[in-house]
């Protein structure tokens, strides 16, 4: 979700994120990251459309928290059941 008002009235932003919990949201510049239950999202229009960032990561991988810089993405991770 997304407020252009101090959360006076909300917008739905997930359009590709799905429905599973995100566990954080990062920036860096105008690009969004969201550690999700089933991977990680990548949004590059203010979180208006995600997409999965895939590169081999494993499926059976919670990515819970995100350090995201000019350098890269450092992801922790926590295990779940395929």
């Amino acid at each position: 979700m997304k407020s252009n008002n101090n959360g006076a009235t909300w917008q739905n932003v997930n359009s590709g994120l799905g429905n599973l919990y995100t566990f954080e949201v990062k920036n860096r510049g105008n690009d969004l990251f969201a550690a999700q239950w089933k991977g990680i999202f990548h949004s590059t229009n203010k979180g208006l459309n995600w997409t999965q960032l895939r590169g081999g990561l494993p499926d059976s991988t919670a990515f819970c928290t995100l350090i995201v810089s000019k350098f890269g993405i450092l992801a922790g991770i926590g295990l779940r059941k395929p």
